[in-house]
């Protein structure tokens, strides 16, 4: 029998991952089996465990893939902006209406973090969202060497809301004016710039 070739492998590999993810997407992790996923993939035990250890280990670069997604997604919508704010605000509505698509809300979000681990799951989330929302609240200042200190809580701040909003959302929680909190946030970044980076600034100019 000849030998598979790396591309063969690779859409092997693929058709795993979107088969996996609809069925974690519509049953969840626990309620999906590894029979499951091969049956309705048209493959072999072996085939899986040939590029997965186990399922966990699909689950988790499912999320990867997901979570990387999102944070794309985020940003291509951003770049309709003509403003650094204006890219922080379309970015922030736009990842409320991301995170709520079944695959992310419930992979992503409800179960990754009990499956992968709560502090597997933030660092990825601060790889790839904290880093996005620190680029840009640089970009907003106007300022590229915002010295961590200064850029780094204010931008744990705006991702730990977007995602508390977003789990709210998730929770259809009642009373929660999504467009009011976003608005929250952007008065907070107000305050931020007026009396961190402001004064940041004078200070390196030497101006007393």
């Amino acid at each position: 029998m000849p030998r598979r070739s790396a591309k063969d492998a690779a859409a092997t590999r693929q058709k795993i991952m979107d088969v996996a993810q609809t069925l974690f997407a519509e049953k969840g992790y626990h309620d999906t089996s590894i029979a499951a996923i091969v049956g309705a993939a048209g493959l072999s035990d072996g085939a899986l465990f040939h590029h997965f250890k186990d399922k966990k280990a699909l689950f988790s670069e499912i999320v990867v893939k997901l979570h990387k997604e999102i944070h794309q997604s985020i940003f291509e919508a951003g770049q309709a902006a003509t403003t650094a704010r204006e890219a922080f605000r379309i970015g922030a509505s736009a990842s409320m209406q991301i995170t709520q698509k079944p695959q992310h809300a419930r992979i992503v979000f409800i179960e990754a973090p009990s499956i992968v681990g709560t502090e597997n799951w933030r660092s990825l989330d601060a790889e790839l969202g904290l880093k996005l929302i620190e680029e840009n609240l640089k970009r907003i200042a106007g300022e590229r060497a915002l010295p961590n200190s200064i850029v780094k809580p204010m931008s744990m701040m705006a991702l730990g809301t977007i995602n508390e909003l977003t789990y709210a959302a998730i929770r259809k929680e009642p009373g929660v004016d999504y467009e009011d909190c976003l608005q929250h946030l952007e008065d907070a970044l107000d305050h931020w710039i007026e009396h961190r980076v402001k004064p940041w600034k004078v200070a390196q100019s030497g101006v007393n």
